[in-house]
């Protein structure tokens, strides 16, 4: 299902005209599996790990919120005991946190954090308290210590890894903290900088060496380092240069064709790399570029209605109750 959802979303997003709900066998099936998964984190936590418990919430938390966005019925509120379990795995959490040795072991434990606060903070009708003031305080010396050593460490893509760990530990602290954590160093934020200068020059200069698929790790790199900079110093990131911007457009129009392409050979989940490659590029383009993110309007100005049927198509060989063996 969290293919048909993917779709369904680039679908929604890109076409002027949204998808009907979805059939009501396929809501009610959804209904039902968030309603059983729910009922085993409950009366199967004592002989699953914490990891499978959160693995289980964050499954109920994806159908209930694809329930929500595509089926005429709405989902009930979680059940309290539902919410319990998670809410005491959370706190279990925080407990592990203080006995953490390592920067690294406790960033493991953040994440898990985080992650149990949104399901909650999404999900249930008591939300989650503040984080501790003495976990807070670690955390904020861990965010202290990962830009330490982002400074520090010599290459691109070392510093890239630390950036990313020590923006992961901010957005939490931000959320979950009562105090806000310090900005980053004006060190850091030069060498933020730095790198997205050199990434800009580096997708224009490898232009006619790499594919639409290799140039799109490279803007998903300059993104990141955008939203932690955002994060992290002082004003908004900068628009992409109008040069980068041009590839974007023209990687976009590759993509569509590509998927034209693909149509009648390949099978709807060998277009789905497709797809996401498109979706990608054309969010990038809507958030960062001045031109104005591909749609249903311009497609059919350049004769691509094709592309847009074809993904409509591939929803419903996925939905309809007797679905082909693709």
């Amino acid at each position: 299902f969290g293919q048909v959802y993917f779709i369904r979303s680039i679908a929604n997003q890109q076409c002027e005209k949204y998808m009907s709900p979805l059939q009501f066998n396929i809501c009610k099936q959804i209904k039902e599996d968030h309603i059983q998964l729910a009922q085993d984190l409950v009366f199967k936590k004592e002989q699953i790990s914490l990891n499978q418990r959160y693995a289980l919430a964050s499954q109920i938390l994806m159908l209930r919120q694809s329930q929500k966005s595509e089926c005429e019925d709405q989902p009930q509120p979680l059940a309290p005991g539902v919410c319990q379990v998670i809410s005491d795995d959370l706190f279990t959490e925080e407990q592990s946190f203080r006995k953490e040795s390592t920067k690294e072991q406790r960033f493991t434990t953040i994440l898990t954090m985080q992650g149990l606060r949104a399901i909650i903070n999404a999900q249930c009708t008591d939300k989650p308290k503040p984080t501790s003031e003495d976990v807070c305080l670690q955390i904020n010396q861990d965010l202290i210590n990962f830009e330490q050593k982002a400074s520090e460490v010599r290459t691109q893509v070392e510093r890239f890894t630390v950036l990313v760990s020590a923006y992961s530990i901010r957005v939490f602290a931000k959320d979950s903290c009562s105090k806000l954590p310090q900005p980053s160093s004006k060190q850091v934020c030069q060498l933020i900088e730095y790198d997205l200068k050199n990434l800009y020059e580096q997708i224009a200069f490898e232009y006619e060496a790499k594919t639409p698929e290799e140039r799109l790790m490279s803007l998903v790199y300059i993104q990141t380092l955008g939203l932690i900079g955002k994060q992290g110093c002082s004003g908004e990131p900068l628009p992409f240069p109008d040069k980068v911007c041009s590839i974007i457009k023209e990687d976009l129009g590759k993509e569509i064709d590509i998927y034209e392409e693909s149509y009648s050979t390949k099978k709807p989940i060998e277009r789905l790399p497709i797809l996401s490659t498109f979706q990608a590029l054309s969010q990038i383009q809507l958030n960062y570029c001045q031109q104005i993110s591909f749609n249903q309007k311009e497609a059919s100005h350049q004769g691509n209605t094709r592309f847009l049927r074809n993904i409509y198509e591939c929803c419903l060989l996925y939905t309809s109750p007797s679905p082909r063996d693709s």
